[in-house]
């Protein structure tokens, strides 16, 4: 397994953590009949399950045979 895999299959770990945080959130707010973009810990998981996603999405277009400038 290559370095960028490994990297990919450790993103796509977290996000599905984080997926289930989020899912967690949700099912708990309601139960409560509230908003869950009122709670902050769940806007920060939803902006961090984005940020990975993102970062996830740079990493697969990345081409392990060209050299570049960037540190990962």
């Amino acid at each position: 397994m290559t370095f960028k895999n490994k990297v990919i299959n450790l993103i796509l770990d977290q996000i599905s953590e984080v997926k289930k945080k989020i899912r967690y959130l949700e099912d708990e707010s309601k139960k409560f009949s509230v908003a869950p973009d009122a709670n902050g810990v769940y806007t920060g998981l939803v902006g961090y399950r984005e940020a990975l996603q993102d970062i996830l999405s740079e990493i697969r277009s990345m081409n392990e045979n060209e050299r570049s400038n960037r540190d990962i």
